[in-house]
């Protein structure tokens, strides 16, 4: 019965330390297909590569010759990207890029709530064209001010378009994210390429999967202590209980 009750107390442990830590760290590797990724804009084609990223499988992006030129770029509306940063403990943003040509100006990590609204951008580096990988992996706090957004580095779709409608408050968009992207810029260059991997999201448990945590660190010892309390009987006892 001990014993019993004791992996009872495990396997809730485990699944506390499986809710506590799941939903807060989303990553795609795209090792096997473009998982649901799309072109930001009309001007660019998405394609999935089954080798050469960082490592195996990864995306490009490349100009549609038959669409306006705007920016290129990757952008995903599942869940796990999506949703409310600050609730969900979400305080990080990593991707790495591989720039086949030097005809890029911008690179940068975007959220905003809806097709209909602008957003806020993270850049992410100002080198481009090394045909390498690299990684570029930032920290920031979802409940930021718009100051202390702008002061770590972030700016607004209007920053880079006076005409463009200006977004809303950094907090705002944080809180329900609808669209996540990479976006990539290019000024009229048709050969742009550009490949993109490992595209994640990091951060720490939001407070009642910490609570979750302990709870199931907490299990584990209470089951260690009952196992040294109660040590297991010998075979001989255990058989002369049934005898009787």
């Amino acid at each position: 019965m001990l014993r019993r009750f004791n992996l009872l107390l495990i396997t809730a442990a485990l699944a506390a330390s499986h809710v506590a830590w799941g939903a807060v760290i989303g990553t795609e590797t795209f090792s096997i297909d473009e998982a649901g990724f799309v072109p930001n804009t009309i001007s660019g084609v998405l394609v999935h590569v089954g080798s050469g990223g960082n490592p195996d499988g990864h995306i490009q992006v490349r100009r549609d010759l038959g669409q306006p030129f705007f920016d290129l770029g990757a952008l995903s509306t599942a869940s796990h990207f999506t949703g409310n940063y600050a609730a969900d403990g979400i305080t990080g943003f990593t991707v790495d890029l591989n720039f086949h040509t030097d005809n890029f100006n911008g690179a940068f990590f975007r959220v905003r709530i809806d097709s209909s609204t602008n957003g806020w951008l993270l850049p992410l580096t100002t080198s481009f064209g090394t045909n390498t990988w690299n990684t570029y992996a930032f920290s920031f706090n979802p409940t930021w001010s718009d100051t202390d957004a702008r002061a770590a580095g972030w700016i607004t779709d209007q920053d880079r378009d006076a005409l463009a409608i200006a977004s809303p408050a950094f907090a705002t968009v944080m809180s329900s994210v609808g669209y996540a992207e990479v976006r990539l810029a290019n000024s009229t260059d048709t050969s742009a390429l550009a490949g993109i991997d490992n595209f994640g999201l990091t951060g720490v448990p939001e407070p009642s999967s910490m609570v979750l945590m302990s709870l199931g660190l907490g299990v584990v010892a209470l089951s260690r202590v009952l196992r040294r309390s109660h040590p297991r009987e010998p075979i001989s006892r255990r058989r002369a209980f049934w005898i009787l």
